[in-house]
């Protein structure tokens, strides 16, 4: 592998295809989620490549900070945890120097990171590979250390920050989840394109098993959101349809988010009572096979987000597992939603929310129900990464396995 700083003019598609092509034969995802976390855009990806080439899957790197979400104690407790698994994945789980505060200590960790993913790659028998990576503060150090000739930006969430924007510059290309973050980024690199979230082809309905036992609800329907529940969830609104639905199940599925990212202020206080409302349910931590199963139990799915920037940019995989059983969706102004607007309902206020769910709770409609799957059968990781691999290649960059490049298994 070389060492040297991606060149941003190495690839040029003005003219459509570039006059010459870059051969990678492996990958290697430098990734903000750890891989025994909630599964995320970045694990998905990761599967659906490993069927083409090597993958090598590298954690953003534990820390000794306690109030950091992948604090080292907070991973290992996570790692004693069942999680979905990947044999085709090669994962390099890493722990940060303590004081990272320091630069010597900051420098020490991105070099080991970067010899161990070199050592991991040549075992593979992969000599060179392509970067991908979705932003967190000082990826842009493991990148160097790494030293991928090029990497790609995959954007899930919108930054106000100088290294992202360098990383975005920088890249081969950029894939942005949603189109205002396609806009935001083509004006600093023209080879970004609009790759969305998705769901697995076994979460469309048809292949849900139905639901029963523990996923059942002992209220008559069941208000379900499915997500860690962050700082960028409105709690206050979450409190606002248990106490206006009580005959009903306000379900919250997910892990409550640490560090910076944790619920803080009113919000936090708001999701501490809401542990006290007997028609409210938070189960934690869900495996991601289980998610079809459970939404399959909704009445109605919520994506009840805070209404800022950062939100507005985003686009859940959980919209895509409510449409991907049917489910009416009530959802904060999203760009996913303006592009679906037949099929949700779309609420900028609190009232307008509790109206909106009132109204989806109440209606049925079995022919908008089939459109919606039909919607998420569009948004398979299995049909959206062989889409990603032809927007690479219109920019130049074609994965292919090296002949007699190491074995490895695919499932």
């Amino acid at each position: 592998m070389n060492s040297r700083q991606p060149d941003r003019g190495f690839i040029d598609i003005r003219g459509g295809r570039s006059p010459y092509s870059s051969d990678f034969d492996g990958l290697v995802i430098l990734s903000p989620f750890a891989w025994n976390g909630p599964w995320q855009t970045l694990h998905y990806v990761a599967r659906e490549f490993a069927r083409r080439v090597p993958v090598i899957f590298v954690d953003k790197p534990a820390t000794w900070s306690p109030d950091d979400a992948d604090f080292v104690l907070a991973r290992a407790w996570r790692s004693t945890r069942p999680s979905a698994t990947c044999r085709s994945v090669r994962v390099i789980s890493t722990i940060a120097a303590p004081m990272a505060r320091f630069t010597c200590s900051r420098r020490w960790s991105t070099h080991r990171v970067g010899t161990r993913v070199r050592h991991r790659a040549e075992g593979l028998g992969v000599r060179r590979p392509l970067g991908w990576v979705s932003y967190f503060a000082g990826c842009a150090d493991y990148l160097a250390a790494i030293g991928v000739e090029q990497y790609i930006y995959h954007c899930l969430d919108a930054f106000e920050s100088p290294e992202e924007a360098r990383v975005a510059s920088n890249a081969a290309a950029v894939f942005a989840v949603s189109r205002p973050l396609v806009e935001r980024h083509r004006a600093v690199n023209s080879r970004t394109f609009h790759l969305p979230n998705g769901i697995e082809e076994r979460a469309l309905a048809a292949g849900v098993p139905k639901a029963a036992g523990p996923h059942e609800s002992p209220f008559g329907r069941r208000i379900g959101y499915v997500g860690i529940l962050t700082r960028h969830i409105d709690f206050l609104l979450l409190e606002k349809i248990a106490h206006a639905f009580p005959g009903d199940q306000l379900f919250l599925a997910g892990p409550v988010a640490r560090g910076a990212s944790a619920p803080a202020g009113p919000q936090k206080a708001a999701l501490s009572r809401l542990h006290n409302l007997r028609n409210v349910e938070c189960i934690g931590f869900v495996e991601a096979s289980s998610v079809p199963c459970l939404v399959q139990s909704f009445s109605v799915g919520i994506i009840p987000f805070l209404s800022n920037a950062f939100n507005t940019g985003r686009d859940p995989i959980k919209f895509y597992h409510y449409l991907a059983q049917g489910k009416p969706i009530v959802t904060v102004p999203l760009a996913v939603a303006a592009e679906y607007s037949p099929l949700c309902e779309v609420a900028e206020t609190h009232a307008d929310f509790l109206h909106a769910l009132g109204h989806a709770l109440n209606s049925s409609d079995n022919l908008t129900s089939s459109q919606r799957i039909s919607a998420a059968r569009r948004h398979t990781w299995e049909a959206i990464v062989p889409a990603a691999v032809g927007m690479l290649e219109r920019a130049g960059v074609t994965l292919r396995p090296r002949e007699g490049a190491g074995k490895w298994n695919v499932r």
